[in-house]
C-alpha cells in the first residue's frame, strides 16, 4: 500500500524519490536512514540495526511493539510513538 501511495505522489509530483526523507521526517537526522533516500526506503535499502527476535520480552522489538499499537504499553514503561521510535535506530 505504501508503494501506491508513494508512487501516486510521485506521479502527482508531491514527493520526489530523490529526496532524503529526512527532508519529510528531519528527525531522523541523526539516525540509521541519515543519507537515505525516499527510493532507499521503498526498496529497503537502508541499513538498519534491529534484531526481529519475536520471541524477546525486552529491547528494541518490544519497544516497536509498543509504538505500533501492537502490545499495550505497560504503566511502568513511557509511551512512545513510531516516529519517536524510528528516531532511535542506529546503522547496520
Amino acid at each position: 500500500m505504501l508503494g501506491l501511495v508513494a508512487g501516486t505522489l510521485v506521479e502527482r509530483g508531491e514527493l520526489a524519490e530523490d529526496d532524503l526523507i529526512t527532508k519529510y521526517v528531519p528527525e531522523l537526522e541523526n539516525t540509521a536512514y541519515v543519507g537515505a533516500t525516499v527510493r532507499d526506503l521503498l526498496d529497503m535499502r537502508a541499513g538498519v540495526l534491529f534484531d526481529e527476535d519475536y520471541l524477546a520480552t525486552e529491547g528494541p522489538i518490544i519497544d516497536y511493539r509498543y509504538a505500533a499499537n501492537w502490545n499495550p504499553v505497560p504503566k511502568d514503561h513511557a509511551p512512545i510513538d513510531l516516529r519517536s521510535f524510528m528516531s532511535l535506530l542506529n546503522r547496520a
